[in-house]
């Protein structure tokens, strides 16, 4: 392909390239190499050369290169990726000891885990790719490689981990190496983010406009004033809170729709801390206008959570409890994934609000009734075994005998989930 596409772009055709060349190579010559694959072969490689009045390496990239340039490629793109293709090009880089590459591949493998929720792995083989460079003279490598495992710590809750790994970045490797404004941009915000994790909020603040030095894209410096607002909204300055997210939508593009739901979610936070309702839910319900049946999108259950919680908070519960079961039989009609629906649930069973958990329980046996996937049904199970367990903490009044007798079934069930066409008709039967 390789050949095909340079013969092509020097003459247009593969006929035009024969008929420019005085080198005895016909048509079906070029045809039959390309058909048998017998490119690399002597004679071919030299008509091709006196042809092309080209050196063979400047018409064909080696393997080498043409799998560090599919590395490269997908290093840049961490949220395509293929797991086969990387596991493959992981064992030809091993093959032919291409080591930056190899490590790049574990880093690569890494993020991938990471966004599957497979943390322990991600930790395992970002170490890996860490010490294939730590062998070579690669300092701007090994910060990025350390700021992502730093990442890593952080998000595990590894905090000491975290913590010694920008240590050594900040005490070591940035006083030996030049470091790009990209790298420091990077380390400060997430440094801050870990103080901001650690309840360190003055030293948050101060690594945070440290990061602000470092970069001009408007996204980048809303990203620090949502930051630094939390670290003032966390310690109760919310006045100053409040000034950092005005300053953030500053910085906001209109056409950043997740951009605008955090920050009018985190001010809607602050006014239900000060009690100020009616802002609260004024900027609550611009979020959700703004997300409207963007299901997928994981700002759709933070916004909807904090709603609910100002209408809780308000003593609004009745209200909050209509509203719950609209959004809950609106995410059913809608085809959304039936995991969001039972985030809900389960978040509401927790709060161990009877009349809210009541009318869950109503919601549950409908699904119930209308589910027909093994995965489904047992989310219904649980859900209805936890209302069961609030019941009997709180001292409530026993199920109806038909709903017990069907809970008892579906749980005698669960040991054996393959029968699912015995718990549906054990329901039927109940009711």
């Amino acid at each position: 392909q390789q050949i095909r596409n340079k013969i092509l772009e020097l003459h247009g055709s593969i006929e035009r390239f024969i008929a420019d060349t005085s080198t005895p190579l016909s048509l079906s010559t070029i045809l039959d190499y390309t058909k048998r694959k017998n490119i690399t072969s002597a004679k071919f490689k030299t008509h091709l050369v006196l042809s092309l009045n080209m050196s063979y390496d400047e018409i064909v990239l080696s393997e080498e290169k043409q799998i560090e340039n599919y590395v490269d490629k997908l290093y840049e793109d961490l949220y395509n990726q293929d797991i086969e293709v990387m596991e493959y090009l992981k064992t030809l880089c091993f093959q032919r000891e291409m080591l930056r590459a190899a490590a790049k591949i574990y880093r690569m493998l890494a993020m991938y885990n990471y966004y599957k929720d497979k943390k322990d792995i991600a930790v395992m083989q970002l170490k890996l790719a860490i010490e294939i460079i730590e062998n070579r003279n690669e300092a701007s490598l090994l910060i990025s490689f350390l700021l992502d495992m730093g990442v890593l710590y952080y998000y595990t809750m590894q905090y000491n981990n975290a913590t010694q790994i920008f240590n050594l970045l900040q005490n070591s490797l940035f006083k030996s190496h030049s470091i790009d404004n990209s790298a420091l941009f990077k380390f400060y915000i997430r440094y801050g983010n870990l103080h901001l994790a650690l309840t360190n909020y003055s030293e948050a603040r101060n690594l945070f406009h440290k990061a602000l030095k470092y970069t001009s894209k408007k996204y980048e410096i809303s990203k620090i004033y949502i930051n630094i607002g939390l670290t003032f909204r966390r310690h109760c300055s919310y006045s100053k809170a409040l000034e950092c997210y005005q300053t953030a939508l500053q910085y906001t593009d209109d056409t950043d729709i997740a951009g605008l739901c955090i920050i009018y979610n985190n001010i809607s936070e602050v006014y239900k801390s000060t009690e100020d309702y009616t802002y609260a839910l004024k900027y609550i319900h611009k979020c959700i206008n703004a997300l409207e049946n963007n299901f997928l999108n994981p700002l759709f259950k933070a916004c909807y959570i904090t709603y609910f919680q100002i209408k809780l908070q308000m003593n609004l519960i009745d209200e909050a409890a209509d509203d719950l079961l609209k959004l809950l039989y609106k995410l059913e009609e809608s085809n959304a994934p039936r995991s969001l629906i039972f985030q809900f649930v389960n978040y509401f069973i927790n709060l161990n609000i009877e009349s809210i958990i009541d009318k869950l329980e109503m919601f549950l046996y409908c699904c119930l009734k209308s589910c027909k996937e093994k995965e489904a049904v047992m989310m219904v199970i649980n859900s209805l075994g936890n209302i069961h367990l609030f019941r009997q903490a709180h001292n409530k009044a026993a199920l109806p005998a038909a709903k017990t007798s069907c809970i008892n079934i579906t749980l005698m069930n669960e040991k054996d989930k393959s029968n699912l066409s015995t718990v549906s008709k054990a329901y039927n039967k109940s009711i």
